[in-house]
């Protein structure tokens, strides 16, 4: 199955419409069914653009068209899911000391149909540390109460949820691309009663990452130097080791541009502050190199000669 670029990222909007309770009725069902000593968890308000956001959602969890709550709180220092069916809880512990991200904003709790049989299970991605990645767990609710959908929780530091032609979804958790090794893209599908990891089409994803990455950084959008450069050498570097040089090529050669341009990028421009000026130069410069490099490696030597000489020129200032 080809995935496309646009399919997976408008899938992942699609998905962050699921987000949270904030309405009075809401935030009284949550305050009814808390355990003593506990406090419900809300979203920051850095990230909800409001305070007040619970991680509370409703839905149809325990029959098609039924109207049940899932909340999480936080108990002791831990971490609960509960989910009130009929007016009686159902508890879980979760991994992680804190509620974290699942693709964007305050998704990180999410009631939906997630394997196409009239019901809908529940996500909680949670966290111990940014730096170490989050843990997505999954539940459905039985009449023997809540059961795990993952087994052990997936390691991820953003996830994604495609729908399959047969309606079900399958979940793709990426690493933390901050280089070759992190650069992953693992898949996990609907079968025997659980998520299970089969990596089908994960290459697919790979590049659809490479690709928005790319995006980001060739944005027509004034933004600030680091917003172009970073991604374009994550997305450089991917290309080069698939061996598609032309490109990793035609994206240094668009963010070169993009960054001499004072209409596209802050630090560019004599307006700009000096010291920004001569970071920009120190940056200009390692990007000619490196495109000297990607040239070099598919034989286009003239190429490679004339940006290894723009790279040591580069740094006396633009």
């Amino acid at each position: 199955m080809m995935i496309t670029f646009l399919r997976i990222w408008v899938l992942t909007l699609g998905v962050a419409v699921f987000l949270l309770g904030s309405s009075e009725a809401t935030k009284q069902g949550v305050a009814g069914y808390l355990p003593p000593s506990s406090s419900v968890l809300e979203c920051p308000s850095a990230l909800a653009g409001q305070s007040g956001m619970l991680y509370a959602r409703s839905g149809a969890i325990a029959l098609p068209n039924s109207h049940d709550l899932a909340f999480l709180y936080e108990q002791r220092g831990h971490v609960f899911l509960r989910v009130v069916v009929a007016g009686v809880p159902h508890d879980t512990e979760l991994e992680g000391a804190y509620v974290s991200v699942f693709s964007a904003g305050c998704d990180g709790l999410q009631v939906r149909d997630l394997i196409h049989q009239g019901t809908e299970q529940i996500l909680v991605v949670t966290a111990n540390s940014a730096s170490l990645g989050s843990f997505l767990q999954g539940f459905r609710y039985t009449s023997n109460g809540l059961v795990n959908l993952t087994g052990v929780p997936i390691d991820g530091y953003r996830f994604q949820l495609v729908q399959s032609p047969s309606g079900s979804y399958e979940i793709v958790a990426y690493g933390k691309w901050v280089d070759h090794r992190s650069s992953t893209a693992n898949v996990y599908e609907w079968g025997d009663g659980a998520f299970v990891q089969t990596d089908r089409d994960a290459d697919q994803y790979v590049l659809a990452m490479i690709q928005k990455l790319a995006a980001e950084a060739t944005s027509k959008e004034k933004v600030s130097a680091g917003e172009r450069i970073l991604p374009a050498e994550r997305a450089a570097s991917e290309y080069n080791i698939r061996g598609e040089h032309a490109e990793a090529a035609s994206l240094y050669q668009q963010v070169l541009e993009l960054l001499a341009d004072p209409g596209k990028t802050e630090e560019a421009g004599q307006t700009a502050p000096l010291n920004s000026r001569r970071l920009l130069a120190l940056d200009y410069a390692r990007l000619h190199r490196e495109l000297g490099d990607t040239y070099a490696a598919f034989g286009r030597n003239d190429e490679a000669s004339r940006e290894y000489k723009l790279s040591s020129t580069s740094t006396s200032g633009r």
